[in-house]
């Protein structure tokens, strides 16, 4: 049995006995009209019946040429992590996903799920992205816009969703690429009885590159240098015609080299996932329950003016561990169909540092608590006179920030101030309106308004952190971001085409930020706080085609996101929120037009941003251009990969000194696969 595919097509499914007689293999084309989507409702939806502004990257899409996951997302206008470097360099805590200019600091505004399993970190909200290998991904749908009012906490922002493969019976992938690394990822699935098992892993290492540019380096600066392993398994047993069970468990490992000799992390993390998705008559229910554990590491130093010397001031570990769980059901009753569900959380994590004074350790210090999150929701959706599908939501969310102490220990001394701190917990309701209004054949008005909820977490609250010469502390009376906003659009949709523009505006009621408290030579202070509001506002547009050998996508938004009250700072009001662009254009092709040859083009482009509140540095504009090229001969493939072609500088950060992010990086490699 062989599986052809080819983008713009359903895959088809052939028998073959193996003789070398030509096997005829009719393709059909793809159909955008009845893509399903399952962000908007918890259920399969198709795309032309949400109000929700979801956009579907397929597998092809998400694996190359991007070097990485978050990379690939950025097809995608309006996604962003904290900053414009890519998990190949960025520091783990500066990972946090968000869209539409709502994301203030470095923890994520969008929640990431993994079939159905935050991935976001427990302790810090951000997302480690080389978790899970691209091999075993399938296709991941990115919800721009309010999704607290189903997920809670986290999905203020927006929600990503990774859907796993399940047709491919072994891939194996192995490349190398021009720093002088390797890359080996793999999944493998075997069915025995009943039961379905299936691993995947990966293994990336390399040289790095140097994030400060050449005339500004000095003794100190090193490559920043990446090292991960990842490793999966899973059982998956039927129940009855269509339900299933299963069980879980993964490992993940990560060393990184911040650019300069004294600045490291690492992470090392486990977890455990278990679920049951069943079908009772025209019931649907779906359970999952999961549970980790983590150690991060993370040193910081003070570097000379010269860069020729540094020294060690702060090392930390932060050993964190979380148990959550989630369920929903969902019924059709005739044209309507009603969802309801509860989801829980519950971290409890600590900073432990060892602090340094002129390269020599002074004092202890640890600072932690626990956070609790519990919410419930429900939502309703209906078809009226066949033209309008109107549907409501409402969740109710309740976090509690307990246990929380601050500890510190001179060493000199040796004796210890224990700080208990006062609890805290907050309430919030998340509502969401939103309507589909059929215009005539292929055209749809939408419209939506919602609220959102985040809780800060215990990183915000209780770990502070230093990027070259500037330090950020904690905030243990951090209270949670509150958002309301809503959009209105128009969508073309057919068969082969998907044309979509929208105008939003959200309003952040207490973002976190990180506000600037003092500025001298040596360092810069800044601390998590609170503050009035901001605004976000702006357009953004997609447009995917289909044709018989070609898919073309494209995505424009203009987003305009400043601070609309602090009335602790007024001179910040009006100032743009920091890594907020407010233009971001994207194009990619993918052709397989010759043969069994492919080719894969991207560009992006973004305008200038802020890195600081203060709006006193900024980051120049940019544009990135990437090529790939496949050949398949059987079940192997040959691939080269050619990211940032022109070897642009982005500019990533102003610590004050400017970091840039990857140069020009080639790769190529072999895969193996064969398919159900």
């Amino acid at each position: 049995m062989v599986q052809v595919s080819a983008p713009g097509f359903f895959p088809a499914t052939v028998q073959w006995d193996g003789s070398a007689s030509p096997v005829a293999v009719t393709l059909k084309p793809a159909v955008v009209s009845d893509t399903v989507v399952v962000l908007a409702e918890r259920t399969a939806t198709s795309i032309g019946e949400t109000p929700a502004n979801i956009v579907v990257l397929t597998a092809a899409e998400v694996t190359r040429p991007a070097l990485t996951l978050d990379d690939a997302l950025r097809k995608v206008p309006g996604f962003t992590l904290f900053r414009r470097s890519n998990s190949l360099t960025a520091n783990p805590t500066t990972q946090g996903a968000s869209a539409r200019g709502v994301g203030a600091s470095g923890a994520s505004r969008m929640l990431v799920l993994n079939d159905g399993v935050p991935l976001n970190d427990g302790f810090g909200g951000w997302v480690y992205w080389d978790r899970v290998p691209r091999i075993a991904i399938d296709h991941v749908e990115v919800l721009r816009g309010g999704g607290s009012s189903l997920y809670g906490s986290g999905a203020l922002g927006g929600v990503v969703n990774l859907s796993g493969r399940n047709n491919t019976l072994t891939a194996i992938e192995a490349a190398g690429d021009s720093l002088s690394g390797h890359h080996v990822q793999g999944r493998i699935s075997h069915r025995l009885g009943g039961w379905d098992f299936s691993g995947s892993g990966e293994n990336f290492g390399n040289d790095g590159f140097f994030v400060v540019a050449a005339p500004d380096r000095g003794a100190v600066d090193s490559p920043a240098t990446l090292g991960f392993t990842n490793g999966s398994v899973r059982a998956q047993h039927g129940l009855g015609a269509a339900g299933s069970m299963f069980v879980s468990g993964s490992i993940f490992a990560e060393q990184r080299n911040n650019g300069t000799t004294l600045q490291v992390n690492s992470t090392h993390l486990g977890e455990l996932q278990t679920g049951i998705d069943e079908t009772i008559s025209k019931n649907l229910f779906a359970i999952r329950i999961y549970g980790s554990g983590e150690h991060y590491h993370q040193s910081f130093s003070s570097i000379a003016a010269d860069r020729n010397t540094e020294a060690l001031t702060r090392s930390q570990t932060v050993p964190s561990d979380q148990i959550g769980f989630s369920t929903y059901w969902t019924r059709p009753i005739s044209s309507a169909q009603i969802t309801a569900g509860m989801d829980g959380r519950f971290i409890h994590g600590e900073s432990d540092e060892t602090v340094f004074t002129a390269s020599k350790p002074t004092s202890l210090t640890s600072a932690g608590g626990r956070n609790n999150l519990l919410g419930t929701f429900a939502e309703f959706s209906q078809t009226l006179m066949r033209r309008l599908r109107v549907s409501a939501g409402l969740r109710f969310d309740w976090w509690a920030n307990t246990e929380g102490f601050n500890q510190i220990t001179p060493i000199a001394k040796l004796t210890t101030n224990f700080t208990p701190l006062n609890s805290h917990h907050e309430t919030a309701w998340s509502p969401r309106v939103g309507a589909v209004y059929d215009l005539a054949a292929q055209w749809q008005l939408t419209a939506s308004a919602y609220g959102g909820f985040r809780a800060p977490t215990l990183n915000e609250l209780y770990r502070s952190f230093r990027l070259g010469n500037v330090f950020t502390l904690a905030n243990e009376q951090l209270q949670a971001e509150h958002l309301h906003g809503g959009e209105a659009g128009i969508r073309y949709l057919n068969r082969r085409v998907l044309l979509s523009a929208a105008y939003f505006q959200q309003d952040v009621d207490d973002p976190v930020a990180n506000v600037t408290l003092s500025t001298t030579a040596a360092l810069i202070t800044r601390q998590r706080q609170n503050l009035g509001g901001l605004r976000a506002r702006g357009v953004d547009s997609d447009a995917l085609f289909l044709f018989p050998r070609m898919q073309l996508r494209a995505g424009y938004e203009y987003v305009h996101s400043v601070v609309s009250s602090f009335s602790q700072s007024p001179a910040l009001v009006g100032k743009f929120v920091p890594q907020v662009p407010s233009h971001t254009f994207t194009f990619s092709s993918t052709y397989s037009g010759f043969k069994t040859w492919s080719l894969i083009a991207l560009f992006r482009a973004s305008s200038g941003q802020f890195d600081d509140d203060l709006n006193q540095f900024e980051l120049a504009p940019y544009s990135v251009l990437d090529f790939s090229v496949a050949k398949q001969i059987g079940p192997f493939t040959w691939f080269a990969d050619a990211s940032n072609v022109l070897d642009t500088r982005i500019q990533t950060a102003a610590t004050p000194l400017l970091n840039y992010g990857s140069p020009r990086i080639i790769s190529g490699g072999i895969r193996f696969s064969l398919k159900r």
